[in-house]
């Protein structure tokens, strides 16, 4: 599809794969427009571009800015890295190493370094490409193509060999990372094996824990109900002595009633005879 300005959207692929532009397929990408998530390339973001804001093609969808992406151009997916933004801003397409993560721009090695040389952003925080073809180990941060050779023993971090014989040269002692790699080895690998030893006794103990618990368990809920069983049958047996008691007083209130009332009787009777013969 033709946009104008032989400007064009490859619709077919736009979509396939998010590790290429997704306007115009090409490796180079560049960041993310966070609106949509689409990823584009450094071309295409500046054809969207208007009055600071980027309108994606596809969806129409408008971003206040890219998120550029270090993780993206990382991809083994990816053959090329990002275009240098200073050099392509001077009309040069120079591949970058590097993202700043302060000014949010891309940039080639010895754009880098004299990025690097402006006081105002020496301390910036640089993301180097991981990719092989431009680090094929750990680099300096200070120097992008240096790789990190040495040990600093008395700062107790890996530096290249230009720091090693600059801000690390009175230092003291200096050692190769493959010496220090087999100088710590054996005494971490000692350290995992007394922490497998140490974790193995740990499940022991936890284990024996469990164990214990449970048995505890067991016989709490064991006496608890036994517990429980002795109490409902004393009070069973409680209320049958009640009920025995309560039985035996009434039938002895029911018999002293009935020997009362003869006796009041009797009386009654009693009166009754001598009354008449008082009148007589």
């Amino acid at each position: 599809m033709d946009c104008g300005n032989g400007f064009k959207i490859n619709l077919e692929h736009s979509s396939e794969n998010p590790l290429v532009c997704s306007v115009c397929s090409g490796r180079e990408v560049f960041g993310i427009l966070p609106a949509c998530l689409h990823v584009v390339c450094v071309t295409c973001a500046e054809y969207m571009r208007k009055d600071d804001v980027y309108r994606c093609i596809l969806c129409k969808e408008s971003s206040q800015k890219i998120i550029s992406n270090p993780n993206i151009c990382n991809s083994e997916n990816t053959n090329k890295s990002p275009t240098c933004n200073w050099c392509h801003d001077n009309g040069e397409q120079t591949k970058s190493i590097g993202h700043c993560e302060d000014c949010d721009i891309w940039l080639c090695g010895e754009c880098l370094k004299g990025h690097n040389r402006m006081p105002p952003l020496r301390n910036h925080n640089i993301t180097l490409l991981s990719k092989s073809e431009h680090l094929g180990s750990l680099r300096c941060e200070a120097h992008p193509n240096e790789a990190l050779e040495c040990f600093c023993e008395a700062c107790g971090v890996l530096t290249c060999r230009d720091c090693q014989l600059s801000v690390h040269r009175d230092h003291g002692s200096h050692r190769w990372v493959g010496e220090k790699a087999v100088q710590l080895k054996a005494p971490l690998e000692e350290g995992i094996q007394d922490l497998k030893e140490s974790g193995k006794k740990l499940s022991s103990a936890l284990l024996c824990a469990t164990s214990a618990r449970t048995c505890m368990e067991d016989s709490f809920i064991f006496s608890v109900e036994k517990a429980r069983q002795d109490i409902k049958s004393r009070t069973s047996s409680l209320i049958d002595c009640i009920q025995n008691r309560s039985e035996c007083l009434l039938n002895e209130l029911d018999k002293k009633a009935d020997t009362y009332i003869g006796r009041l009787q009797e009386t009654e009777n009693l009166i009754r005879k001598l009354q008449v013969c008082v009148a007589n």
